[in-house]
């Protein structure tokens, strides 16, 4: 969740416990390949609304194109 502080136009990002551990624990091991974060996407990319069967045609957005 995206939050703006009115006063400073300052942006913050509120981000599960989870999420939070997943981020801290790449950091804190130095050198990460970027698929170690393929996980948290996926799960990021879920919840907001991709896991949707009516989102499946994406999968196969050449095959209706026109």
């Amino acid at each position: 969740m995206k939050i703006v502080d009115e006063q400073t136009s300052q942006v913050y990002y509120v981000i599960t416990v989870k999420q939070f551990e997943t981020v801290l624990a790449l950091f804190a091991e130095g050198d990460f390949g970027p698929r170690e974060i393929y996980p948290l996407i996926s799960e990021t990319a879920g919840e907001a609304g991709w896991n949707d069967p009516a989102m499946d045609v994406y999968d196969n957005y050449d095959e209706h194109r026109k």
